[in-house]
């Protein structure tokens, strides 16, 4: 009887520590800080130069720089641009420069408000001539989960020159 009662109260006190340990464990580790592990942000993106007034107006949301032409050089994969992510916006912005042939030639990673990149690097050089493209901001919140926030995507002629 007495080996018996040692027995249970043995068998409970080792399920108690697995249980307490497992408890431990949860409250111990860290929350994900990226949902997103792919991304951070871009080494290129500097301090805004100037204000630019090539946003839309998103007065109670994302504001969203656009253009109508961009022109670079032919034959030559690093160029000089102007991709900013306006100061008032409270969110990060990947920007993908994408052709109408669907050919991504820029990706940057995530551009923080009042950062701007001016000098990309493209997947491919580009023969002379016009293309249609498409500038995409891929938006996502400024914490540690980096959130998905809604996006946009501007048209733009890629004017590439000699």
């Amino acid at each position: 009887m007495k080996n018996k009662f040692l027995y249970v109260a043995l068998t409970i006190a080792i399920v108690v520590i697995i249980i307490l340990c497992i408890i431990v464990v949860c409250l111990t580790q860290k929350p994900a800080v990226n949902n997103h592990p792919g991304l951070s942000e871009d080494k290129n993106a500097v301090d805004i130069k100037e204000p630019s007034s090539n946003t839309s107006d998103g007065s109670d949301g994302i504001s969203i720089p656009g253009f109508e032409r961009m022109t670079i050089q032919a034959s030559t994969q690093n160029v000089g641009a102007n991709i900013f992510n306006p100061a008032r916006n409270s969110c990060y912005f990947v920007a993908v420069i994408t052709l109408a042939d669907g050919r991504e030639i820029y990706r940057s990673d995530l551009i923080a408000p009042g950062k701007a990149i001016y000098s990309i690097t493209l997947s491919e050089p580009l023969a002379k001539g016009e293309y249609a493209a498409m500038l995409t901001y891929y938006c996502y919140s400024l914490n540690e989960s980096l959130t998905p926030l809604n996006g946009a995507t501007t048209h733009f002629i890629l004017e590439v020159r000699e």
